[in-house]
């Protein structure tokens, strides 16, 4: 291994199990917004698949911005709720940030922090990101 230059990571899945963190940050958010706003029609998850998809087909930047295609979910969700543009545009952004903090609120695998030690010992380190913010 003395070829071994750099490790990097991908913290999701890697440093924690991701999907039960996406799953209560989009629910919490759902939750915070729907006090905000009143009911929203979200649908199932199949349908909202099958929007994201449509979303892309019509933008195809929103495959790889995530953080984009987000913000246009909760848009088109609140087009019939909030009418006013600019008020629909802040609680757009309100959302996405309430999004994020509960994103990051993740839970790190047992032995991550130990493993990262060791490595650090004898190789860099580094991690990729996507910048989700």
């Amino acid at each position: 291994m003395k070829d071994i230059k750099l490790i990097t990571f991908d913290l999701d899945d890697t440093f924690w199990d991701i999907e039960p963190v996406i799953i209560k940050a989009e629910m919490e958010t759902r939750h915070w917004l729907e006090e905000r706003v009143g009911v929203v029609e979200w649908g199932s998850m199949k349908d909202l698949l099958s929007f994201r998809k449509e979303l892309i087909l019509k933008n195809p930047i929103l495959e790889w911005d995530i953080s984009l295609l987000r913000k246009e979910i909760y848009r088109d969700k609140l087009k019939n709720i909030i009418t006013d543009d600019l008020e629909r545009e802040e609680v757009v952004e309100e959302s996405y940030k309430i999004f994020i903090d509960k994103r990051h609120d993740v839970t790190f695998y047992e032995g991550v922090f130990d493993a990262i030690k060791q490595l650090s010992k004898r190789y860099p380190l580094g991690v990729l990101t996507n910048r989700q913010r």
